[in-house]
């Protein structure tokens, strides 16, 4: 999802349709041109909450919904433990009852003992204690046997029932958190549809101002990094904003497979390749490139080294957090192009595409590890 830099793309497609079916009307022509003012710096500032909610929801969702997926497999594979300790339990309990049987049948161990007294010799005797005491050793065996696989299975059936309380809890956190995204998506649908069409163009004009500021503030950021990172030589040249080239193979075929990805429609939850959300085309993008990362941009964040912004190349992964000390306020993820540019699936209503980096909630970066290589260098020399 999107970080807060201004009025989504929904605001701009509603001003597209408002624009249609209304008559067009330049702000300075409208009598109430201040509160149309006031009333589309309030639209922004709580369509922005609004979307940051439904970011952080979705990113609850998805990380439920990791775990819901390993907690049903781990209940299929206790259920075929208690299916397996349970027929060897009965096969024990089946054993252990015939030996406990025939044994009494015979009249018990005394009875068995009592035959040495029948014995010729004392040679005789010896043996028919041995063939006694060997009888018996069978039987405790078996019993024995048989208490493990009833052990086996009771812990068997207590695993289960932990994996499928598991189970249970978070299948309604999935719910909760899907029920908060819808929540704030159709909160923010209904602010905009009572918008008037002058607050609309405002508010869209401003997001356009904001956006355009806040690229702006990326690239004065980044040259600044760089220049006090001392860069020169090739690796200046690797780092200067024209410079569009991936550091490595992996990267190149993961800008490559997300350039692929244009014009798909964000889904919250979707992890492609008809629909994505922004960690589902990250993850998505590097999988074809041979790497897997986790599935929410909070696990994203994990996946490889923490270069310094200047040193920021293409394929690098950029993150916003609403707190800079924490990973777990992660809420968004996208794909650096080079140029102050990157791809992402940015929140409801828009579609994968290319657009500036801004600085609102910037967290910061993250290059993915190679597989077997340790990955590229986290810095380059100056």
């Amino acid at each position: 999802m999107t970080g807060r830099r201004g009025v989504s793309f929904l605001l701009a497609a509603v001003i597209t349709v408002a624009g249609a079916v209304l008559p067009a009307t330049t702000a300075s022509a409208s009598p109430g041109l201040d509160a149309a003012k006031r009333k589309a710096a309030a639209l922004r500032k709580a369509v922005d909450a609004l979307e940051l909610q439904a970011a952080q929801a979705v990113e609850d969702y998805n990380a439920a919904n990791d775990d819901l997926a390993r907690a049903v497999s781990a209940r299929l594979g206790a259920q075929a433990a208690v299916d397996d300790a349970a027929r060897a339990a009965d096969a024990g309990s089946d054993t252990r009852n015939l030996r406990i049987r025939a044994l009494y049948m015979s009249g018990g161990a005394m009875t068995l003992y009592a035959s040495v007294m029948d014995s010729a010799d004392l040679h005789d005797a010896f043996g028919r204690i041995a063939n006694v005491n060997s009888v018996l050793r069978r039987d405790g065996v078996a019993v024995a046997a048989a208490d493990r696989s009833l052990h086996v299975a009771e812990t068997a059936a207590a695993t289960l029932k932990a994996v499928a309380l598991r189970q249970t809890r978070l299948e309604r956190r999935v719910a909760d958190a899907a029920q908060r995204v819808q929540r704030a998506l159709g909160t923010q649908q209904a602010l905009l549809a009572e918008a008037g069409a002058d607050v609309l163009r405002i508010a869209e004009a401003d997001r356009i101002a904001a956006e355009a500021a806040a690229q702006r503030a990326f690239e004065a950021r980044l040259a600044s990094a760089r220049s006090a990172a001392g860069f020169t030589g090739p690796g200046l040249a690797a780092l200067r904003g024209d410079a569009t080239s991936p550091p490595t193979a992996v990267a190149a075929r993961a800008i490559e497979a997300a350039r692929t990805q244009l014009g798909k429609p964000y889904q919250w939850g979707a992890v492609g390749p008809e629909s994505f959300d922004c960690s589902g085309l990250t993850g998505w993008a590097y999988r074809q490139a041979g790497l897997d990362l986790p599935r929410t941009s909070r696990q994203q964040w994990f996946a490889g080294s923490h270069p310094d912004l200047g040193a920021l190349l293409p394929g690098d992964l950029l993150f916003w957090g609403t707190n800079p000390a924490n990973p777990g306020s992660i809420h968004h993820v996208a794909l650096y192009l080079g140029n102050g540019l990157m791809i992402a699936a940015p929140h409801t209503g828009a579609n994968v595409r290319v657009q500036p980096v801004y600085l609102n909630d910037f967290f910061g970066v993250t290059r993915p590890t190679e597989p077997g290589s340790g990955g590229p260098p986290s810095k380059l020399s100056p």
